[in-house]
Parts: structure tokens; C-alpha cells; sequence
């Protein structure tokens, strides 16, 4: 994308992106970074400023069953403040409901201008929003925040945020409303990690108190963490507090990955017909692999295309399947590489592409969160309404490495499910 810029100058970078990744916040923590070194590197500036806009508030996507995906996102987006010259703008504050794309951008415009203008200047700031920097729970259950970047004092603002299209901003009159001099956006949660909210309290320019009456041990706060979500705390130069987290537990898995269990190679008999992989397709090629003493296929880049596809076709007594048929597909990998691997297959369901003349073709069948534990392992999936009648470029079941990264697999295998 940015190649043929690579012999122009630059005076930084201005990022607004992560919505279409917000299921994906594990692998966005690392390929975010990795992306803004990597330009460094191709522009020869290893100190090129990198600004980046958080996530505004959105509703709940497809797939975003807790409404949270955007808030890990967003925080994946801010990991990437470790690295020098990187600076953080939030558009938090700015969301609407139903728009993905905010009208209030001269708002972030502003804000970008403001942090660019300190760039300069000794000891310049991450971000200009106030930002946690560490917690103490009390003995009588209350927790008490400190932020950085404050200012002279921490405000409760008035927010509105528009739930549908096409309105000046904050003027829907079904708008999410937040009052002034109300703390609102504050968790708290005791060991069965059941957050509930919880009233804020500005103690003094650095310092706020959270209070749950249904937490009596508090272990953990968050802030602002909602896909659409609502706060309402500033600092005294207008910048909204960035969302937060004190805790370290794991991320929802909003793909709903599969996580393998570890399989002897040497036992794929029992896992039924083998399917015929194809070798080589324009997006797609194997080359031979061996763990083991087995034969193991590793999808790797084709010359003209940039993903990792694996091709297979049915056996010919699965072939053009009609009806309810209850079939089991297995998969056997090697657990390294790329952080998920997604199976889509041609079935009968006439709702994928509904309309279209390959209606049914590329439903989704399921897929492997990869967790690099370099073992081999297998993966079942059961099927009711495969078709496989070659519709996915003449084959019946697509392998996706997610990002485009080799994966190995010694091969899918089906039978008629118990």
C-alpha cells in the first residue's frame, strides 16, 4: 500500500484506523507495532512521529457478543504507545450508535493538531487525554484511581452521543446522554469477575474514587470499556480520559475459535476419507513437509498472490450432498504460525449468498485459534448440511491462515458423524 511512497518525505503519520479488526485485538497488539516499525524502516526515518486515532464509540458489530470488542481493540491500539514517537488522540468521545464513520471529525482534527504542535517540545506528551496510571483498593472497598496527564483538575463532562445517522452531533433528541458533574463509565469487579457499575468520586487533579455497593472486595476497575462506550471524564483542557483496564484477564474469543487437542499422527485411520488436497491454484500452492517421519503439506505463498489458501475436495461419497446428512470433519495441524487458521466450506444452506447462483458456497464451517505450541493437533468440526459439489474454485473446503502467515497441515478427513 505505502511502497510506491517510499521515495517521498514525510513529516509523521496520521492513523485512523482498527474498526474492521476488532475482533481480532490479540494480533492487532502485534502487527499494529510491528506496521509503524516497519514503515520507519522503509522511509528511513527511524524516528518518524506516529499518530494514531483511538477507536470512537460504536455499536456492537457482528460477532461482538459481549459489546466489548472495540474496547480491546482500542486497547491493543494503545500498546503501541511503548514505542517512541507514537502519540494517542481520542475519538472515544465522538461516536454515534449507528455510524461507524462520526460527523464530528473537526473535533479529532483539532485534537491531532494540538498534540502535533507539542511534538516538538521538550518531553512531549504520549496523548493529551488523562490516562491511567495506577490503583489502590482501600479497606473499605473503595478504589482509588490516579491519572496522569490531568491538567489542573478532572472534570465530569456533559456527553451526548447520537444513536442514529445523519444527525448534527449531540442534537438526536434519542441521543445517549450523559449529565455534567456525574462520573459515569466506571466498573468494578470482585473475584467472580462479574463487573458491575460503579459511582466515581473526583478526590482531588489526579485522583478519582470508585465505590460498588455489589462489590464488597473490589480486585479490578474499568473504564470506558464498551464497544459504544460512555464516559464522561476530562481533564480541565477538554480531553477525555482514555478507556482503561486494571485487570489481566484474557480477551473474549469473539471469532469463537476452536482450540485443538493434541493428536498422534500416526492415527488418522480412525478419522475416516481423506480429502484430496489441491496442490496448486493461482492463490494458493503446498510444499511437502515432514514431523516425525509423517508427511505433512505446508500452504505457503503463491508467486501472485499475497494469502495462505489451502484447497481440498470431498471424497467422491461426499460428493453433491443434498438433505440432512450428518458428516464430521476432522483437521490435523501443526499448532504454530499464524494466530488463527478459518475453515469455510460449500453447503446447501440457501441463506450464504442468498440469491446469488453459488448460494450456499463459502459458509463459514468454523475456526483454530493457533497457540504456537508446535504440536500437532487435531480439530473436529460436524456438518449437516455440506453440499460439496466444487464450488469454491473447484474445490469443497477452504483453509485461511489469518494474518497471511505458512501454516502445515497434514490433511482434512470426513466420515458420517456417530
Amino acid at each position: 500500500m505505502v511502497n510506491p511512497l517510499k521515495d517521498m518525505t514525510f513529516k509523521g503519520v496520521l492513523w485512523w484506523q482498527g474498526e474492521s479488526s476488532s475482533l481480532y485485538p490479540e494480533r492487532y497488539a502485534v502487527l499494529f507495532p510491528r506496521m509503524i516499525e516497519d514503515w520507519r524502516k522503509e522511509f528511513k526515518k527511524p524516528d518518524m512521529p506516529f499518530v494514531f486515532v483511538v477507536l470512537a464509540a460504536h455499536r456492537a458489530v457482528d460477532g461482538d457478543v459481549t459489546n466489548e470488542a472495540w474496547a480491546w481493540l482500542r486497547e491493543a491500539q494503545l500498546k503501541a504507545l511503548k514505542l517512541k514517537n507514537t502519540y494517542a488522540v481520542s475519538a472515544v468521545d465522538i461516536g454515534e450508535y449507528e455510524d461507524i464513520h462520526p460527523q464530528n471529525k473537526e473535533l479529532v482534527a483539532e485534537r491531532v493538531n494540538s498534540i502535533v504542535k507539542a511534538m516538538d517540545k521538550p518531553q512531549a506528551p504520549k496523548t493529551e487525554s488523562p490516562m491511567y496510571e495506577s490503583c489502590k483498593v482501600l479497606k473499605d472497598g473503595t478504589v482509588l484511581v490516579k491519572f496522569t496527564n490531568s491538567g489542573n483538575k478532572l472534570l465530569a463532562k456533559r456527553v451526548a452521543l447520537n444513536k442514529r445517522k445523519n444527525m448534527e452531533f449531540g442534537k438526536d433528541p434519542e441521543a445517549f446522554v450523559l449529565s455534567e458533574g456525574e462520573l459515569s463509565g466506571f466498573e468494578l469487579c470482585g473475584e467472580d469477575r462479574v463487573f458491575f457499575p460503579a459511582k466515581a468520586k473526583i478526590i482531588d487533579s489526579k485522583h478519582i474514587a470508585l465505590k460498588s455497593d455489589k462489590v464488597k472486595t473490589p480486585i479490578a476497575a474499568r473504564y470506558m470499556w464498551k464497544s459504544f462506550a460512555l464516559g464522561n471524564l476530562y481533564n480541565d483542557m477538554g480531553f477525555p480520559a482514555l478507556p482503561f483496564r486494571t485487570d489481566n484477564f484474557a480477551a473474549p474469543d469473539f471469532l469463537g475459535r476452536t482450540i485443538g487437542s493434541e493428536f498422534d499422527a500416526k492415527k488418522v485411520s480412525d478419522l475416516g476419507v481423506k480429502f484430496e488436497p489441491v496442490l496448486k491454484t493461482a492463490e494458493s500452492e503446498f510444499k511437502d513437509a515432514d514431523h516425525g517421519g509423517v508427511k505433512f503439506l505446508k500452504a505457503i505463498k503463491s508467486p501472485n498472490f499475497s494469502g495462505r489458501y489451502a484447497y481440498f475436495k470431498a471424497p467422491q461419497a461426499f460428493k453433491n450432498m443434498s438433505g440432512k446428512r450428518e458428516i464430521e470433519i476432522s483437521i490435523v495441524y501443526i499448532d504454530s504460525g499464524p494466530d488463527t487458521i478459518e475453515l469455510v466450506y460449500d453447503s446447501n444452506d440457501s441463506n450464504v449468498r442468498k440469491g446469488q447462483a453459488n448460494a450456499g458456497a463459502w459458509k463459514k464451517l468454523g475456526a483454530l485459534k493457533i497457540e504456537d505450541s508446535g504440536k500437532v493437533k487435531l480439530a473436529k468440526f460436524k456438518v449437516s448440511d455440506a453440499k460439496f459439489a466444487g464450488r469454491l474454485n473447484g474445490a469443497d473446503v477452504r483453509l485461511q491462515s489469518i494474518p497471511n502467515m505458512d501454516f502445515e497441515v497434514l490433511g482434512l478427513f470426513i466420515k458420517e458423524a456417530e
